[in-house]
């Protein structure tokens, strides 16, 4: 099974945004549609499947392109009548009601998910998916909260099937240095559901999930503490905190830190202009003088 990931779809009120600065929609890494109030319409889903999704399919793999499961949330807007259009297509729709109407700030989602020791309400993983671990399992091998692996297999309880709970999933961690799961296959670790309890409101919470969420870039905080084997880096245009950037390059050998989209002069400037930055390289030194 292979996940391939396609262009989001963004809906904003605009035809043409300031925010595109001019820039041709076509060039843009979405797909951008207008709409009054920034909905999303049954037309304007059509109109993504047929003259979008389907056309980059065939473009990818051809016009006679094999099954393919395309994953959407339960939006009234979203047709159940797609694989009736194209058989190619299986569809697979969330919960219903796990679209947020407000904000997930407002709606708690995100404080809820700290409350409950960072595990998620809901997640969507798959084989061959990168993930990242949310918790301390093991840390002499290597199993530490922001481990990164790739999803091997997902084991289910007999009777149970997607979109159940499963009951562990075996993961393959680069880093990981204990004994594995199978003798045929290295680095083969089983993760299986963690509860995590919370008090809100004097009432206990519990929240039971798979420990893990899918990770194909992680934030420079993030990061602080990690040592990766390749990196690239996208500092953005200012210094949003202290060391920030120098943090990153930190986090792996120079000759394996690559750029995207690569700073200009004046950004790197900036780096050095910190005092925290100057005060943090004269304690390296000074570290270093008493070694």
């Amino acid at each position: 099974m292979a996940v391939e990931k396609l262009k989001p779809v963004v809906i904003g009120k605009a035809k043409k945004p300031r925010a595109f600065d001019n820039r041709a929609i076509s060039s843009l890494p979405v797909y951008y549609e207008a709409q009054a109030n920034a909905w999303m319409l049954s037309q304007i889903f059509w109109h993504w499947f047929v003259e979008d999704f389907i056309v980059e399919m065939e473009q990818r793999h051809g016009p006679e392109f094999e099954e393919f499961c395309l994953i959407m949330d339960n939006c009234i807007s979203h047709s159940k009548m797609i694989e009736d259009l194209d058989p190619r297509v299986m569809v697979l729709f969330l919960a219903p009601n796990t679209t947020a109407l407000i904000q997930p700030m407002d709606q708690g989602v995100i404080a809820n998910s700290n409350k409950a020791g960072g595990l998620h309400n809901s997640t969507i993983l798959c084989r061959g998916c990168k993930v990242m671990l949310l918790t301390n399992l093991w840390n002499e091998p290597g199993l530490t909260n922001g481990a990164n692996g790739i999803v091997q297999y997902i084991v289910y309880e007999q009777g149970t099937q997607p979109t159940d709970l499963p009951l562990f999933l075996l993961v393959k961690f680069d880093q990981y240095t204990g004994p594995s799961f199978h003798p045929k296959e290295e680095k083969l670790v089983p993760i299986a559901p963690v509860m995590r309890k919370w008090i809100e409101s004097k009432v206990e919470h519990n929240r039971i999930m798979l420990p893990l969420i899918p990770v194909y870039a992680i934030t420079i905080h993030k990061s602080q503490g990690q040592t990766l084997n390749k990196v690239i880096l996208n500092i953005g245009e200012k210094e949003y905190a202290s060391v920030l950037a120098y943090t990153a390059i930190r986090a792996t050998k120079l000759e394996n830190v690559a750029f995207d989209p690569f700073p200009s002069l004046d950004r790197i400037r900036q780096i050095f202009k910190s005092a925290r930055f100057k005060k943090r390289l004269h304690e390296e030194e000074r570290l270093r003088n008493m070694s």
